[in-house]
């Protein structure tokens, strides 16, 4: 029985002919199929023309390579112009033929319980055949995700995806052109109340994944951006802290007066990078002002606390050294608090 309920999209970069085979072993399921051709070469060409020829699969052509998170974005438009009266939404999938058919029947059935959700088909990471560094990437991002943004899914990186039209316009305008993009809906599923569904794939991998145009350097540093904007905010202020700390205390000032001031000084500082940088949040400035200060007081009382437990009643080491360990340690969870609750976006 062919789905005539949601429209297939694939992203492709300089494709082999497996994507040709596989747009032909969808076709006997799905009707409608969208391919986005991101600036291949010429060479390619003869790929997109053999597709070209199948009735119902649109070619979208980008001049030049702008990266998956464009071409996401290029067939999302399309579609909401062309086909969102008909169908209830989309299933994205990679080109290399990664994603088996019936994976692709499972999340288009899922979208069809519940289109308000985003649908992510997860891959079994634990499998033997999986190459190390997918194995790794995934279970960092999987624990950042969780810890740091309270977001919850077994596989941050799947290109295999369902989303109903209500999410496509939400996350249509959402930032990132290349692999970061995917990612980046997943950190404002939060504020866009949108609900996440973990449907478990077949992992399929060919070579070592050895044809994937990710590359886990370049596009990790991209994923991980407003993580890395963090921790410059927290070490410029953590500059002010530790000397404006150092300096109290050899004028020979309390050690929780020392603190408590360095903390308040390096606090402002570091409350206009979050709001306007990092998070970049629009949250009212006297909510998120209260909230943030009732937080720098918590982890001002329990970095204090920390600090003493350890220097006076253990009498181990320098209170300088141990307030840097003691802030590492406060930093993650900081993050975590002022990512949920502090600096969220308000939905429009």
């Amino acid at each position: 029985m062919i789905n005539k309920k949601v429209v297939l999209v694939i992203p492709s970069y300089e494709p082999t002919e497996i994507l040709v085979e596989l747009v032909k072993e969808l076709k006997k399921k799905f009707k409608r199929i969208i391919v986005v051709d991101d600036g291949s070469k010429s060479i390619y060409q003869s790929i997109y023309k053999l597709l070209e020829e199948i009735e119902d699969v649109k070619i979208l052509k980008h001049s030049v390579n702008l990266g998956k998170g464009r071409a996401l974005k290029t067939a999302f438009n399309y579609y909401l112009n062309e086909f969102q009266s008909e169908y209830l939404g989309v299933v994205t999938l990679d080109s290399d033929g990664q994603h088996k058919t019936t994976d692709v029947e499972l999340l288009s059935n899922e979208l069809q319980k519940n289109p308000n959700r985003l649908i992510m088909g997860v891959r079994n990471f634990k499998l033997d055949y999986v190459p190390m560094k997918s194995k790794i990437g995934n279970l960092l991002t999987v624990k950042i995700m969780d810890f740091l943004c309270g977001i919850k899914t077994k596989d941050t990186q799947t290109g295999l995806r369902a989303l109903g039209n209500e999410i496509i316009k939400k996350t249509l305008s959402i930032e990132g052109e290349r692999f970061e993009y995917e990612t980046n809906v997943l950190l404002e599923t939060k504020e866009l109340n949108i609900e996440i569904n973990d449907i478990e794939i077949e992992t399929v991998y060919f070579e070592g994944n050895k044809g994937t145009h990710f590359n886990p350097i370049k596009d990790s540093l991209k994923i991980y951006k407003i993580i890395l904007k963090f921790i410059l905010s927290g070490a410029t202020s953590a500059i002010f802290d530790l000397f404006v700390f150092w300096l109290l205390q050899k004028i020979s000032f309390g050690l929780l007066f020392s603190n408590l001031t360095a903390r308040g000084i390096s606090s402002i500082w570091n409350f206009i990078l979050n709001k306007k940088i990092v998070f970049n949040s629009n949250e009212g400035l006297k909510t998120s002002l209260f909230k943030y200060y009732s937080l720098v007081i918590i982890m001002g009382l329990c970095s204090t606390g920390l600090i003493k437990l350890i220097v006076v009643n253990l009498n181990y080491g320098s209170a300088t050294m141990v307030k840097i360990f003691v802030e590492l340690f406060l930093f993650f969870i900081s993050f975590s608090i002022q990512n949920r609750i502090i600096f969220k976006k308000k939905v429009a």
